[in-house]
């Protein structure tokens, strides 16, 4: 009996010590863990989502994946916001290749920069952590662009918005002397067609220019986002007489990404033209006693025989459009060279702008023939039970019927050469006008209704009237 009693004493003993030391041993393991979370969550970085274009007035979304711990054991805060930042929404989901959390946010920014978010703070079995913001940079909504055009003088740029400090100030961006030669160029930023382009030489000048870009043509670019500067033309400008001059007068507008038509206007700024070998003191000596400046002024008259010349450039009339209408006609039946050479050297004598090629018909017969003759081929492989061949002009087949439907798409599609259209946003001429199109110029033609015909080129298209346009036949 006393032996059972001194063991059952000695149990309660060893229960009790248990129970004492019990505490010891679990606050280690929980700042050892505690410990572990915060090292773990300073590691992470809330990220811009991927495959998301980060512009201003969007919907952004920002992530980060909390791995082993699931969506009912996190808290969040909602973030702070400021005048430039809009926060929509916040939510919690499971993410099952890690086991944990996946935190999405989604915010709009109103204004372009570089942003360095405070952390977001979040709770976790009551152990409060915060995950820091990766930096990011927000750039403009190219559906709120417009247009800007940008000059290049001799080295020195200046565009239509926000000019240099120096013609803020009233300065001349560049100063040259009288009949020195100044190397200018014209861009355009966040544009994806130029529709109009035109200048003026400039007064007391000689204003050559010597190299157009591809945007002049009518092409245009693909919608996608960009901050290149794209050239338009290169020009040779060598001022005559000395003092303020500004910069020549460019007629220009252009369509930008959010599809809509701007008239654009050059810089407000001006070069310093100093005293030099074309000075106005020196204008006697050009009758005869100075051949440079003989040469210099002659070369002005010669800009002038330039200029009568361009106002006697060749109209294009009805005969001509009409010429052009019969060569694409021929060139999607016969296309050969000779066709397209006299048609391109027919645009290039007009100036109209060298369109692409018209497509062939003569590939949509070969297509249809060699379907008729793939399907008797594949019929008799079939018949005779000899699989390979049969698999080999069945794949074969596939791809000729894929070029048949695609050639008899391009074959089908309307096209005309314009007369000078004028577009309509409906059809109906008592609405507002909304472009007009260049006579020779090739225009596809997407719909009708009545006497009207919708029709596209690059970026402009409208309604105009059916004997505005010849059909390419």
């Amino acid at each position: 009996m006393e032996k059972q009693r001194i063991k059952s004493d000695s149990k309660s003993c060893r229960r009790l010590l248990i129970l004492l030391l019990l505490p010891f041993a679990i606050l280690p393991a929980k700042l050892s863990a505690q410990k572990i979370n915060s090292s773990f969550f300073k590691n992470l970085r809330i990220e811009p989502s991927p495959d998301q274009e980060l512009f201003t007035n969007s919907s952004l979304k920002f992530e980060v994946i909390i791995p082993g711990i699931k969506p009912g054991q996190i808290e969040a805060a909602v973030p702070s916001e400021d005048e430039n930042i809009s926060f929509r929404t916040l939510r919690r989901l499971e993410d099952f290749t890690t086991g944990g959390t996946k935190i999405e946010l989604w915010m709009t920014f109103s204004k372009d920069g570089t942003y360095k978010l405070n952390p977001l703070q979040v709770k976790v079995k009551n152990n409060s952590y915060n995950i820091k913001f990766a930096d990011f940079v927000i750039r403009k909504n190219p559906q709120e662009l417009v247009p800007v055009v940008f000059v290049r003088l001799n080295g020195t740029y200046v565009n239509s918005e926000a000019y240099s400090a120096g013609a803020q100030k009233g300065q001349p961006l560049i100063s040259v002397k009288a009949g020195q030669k100044i190397d200018f160029r014209i861009y355009i930023k966040y544009a994806v067609q130029l529709v109009q382009y035109d200048w003026e030489i400039p007064k007391n000048s000689i204003f050559t220019e010597y190299k157009k870009y591809e945007i002049t043509e009518l092409k245009y670019r693909d919608r996608v986002y960009s901050e290149d500067l794209v050239p338009i033309a290169d020009f040779e400008w060598i001022p005559l007489v000395e003092g303020k001059l500004e910069l020549p007068e460019f007629s220009l507008s252009a369509i930008g990404y959010n599809g809509r038509r701007t008239d654009l206007s050059m810089p407000k700024a001006y070069i310093q033209v100093n005293a030099g070998a074309s000075s106005a003191d020196s204008f006697a000596g050009a009758t005869g006693s100075n051949p440079s400046q003989e040469r210099l002024f002659a070369s002005a008259f010669e800009v002038n025989r330039d200029e009568e010349e361009a106002e006697n450039a060749k109209v294009v009339t009805e005969e001509v459009c009409r010429q052009l209408a019969e060569l694409r006609a021929r060139e999607r039946i016969l296309f050969t060279i000779k066709t397209i050479r006299q048609r391109e050297a027919l645009e290039r004598e007009y100036n109209i702008p060298v369109s692409r090629k018209e497509f062939p018909a003569a590939i949509l017969i070969i297509s249809i023939f060699f379907v008729l003759l793939l399907i008797i081929l594949l019929l008799i492989f079939i018949r005779k039970r000899k699989v390979g061949l049969a698999i080999c002009h069945g794949v074969t087949l596939i791809c000729f019927l894929v070029i048949m439907i695609v050639s008899s798409v391009k074959v089908h599609s309307r096209f005309a050469i314009s007369l000078g259209c004028t577009l309509y946003t409906i059809p109906e001429e008592n609405v507002q006008t909304k472009s007009q199109l260049p006579a020779g110029n090739r225009v596809q033609i997407r719909d009708e209704a009545a006497d009207w015909y919708y029709v596209e080129l690059g970026e402009s298209v409208g309604w105009c009237r059916k004997n505005e346009v010849l059909i390419i036949k």
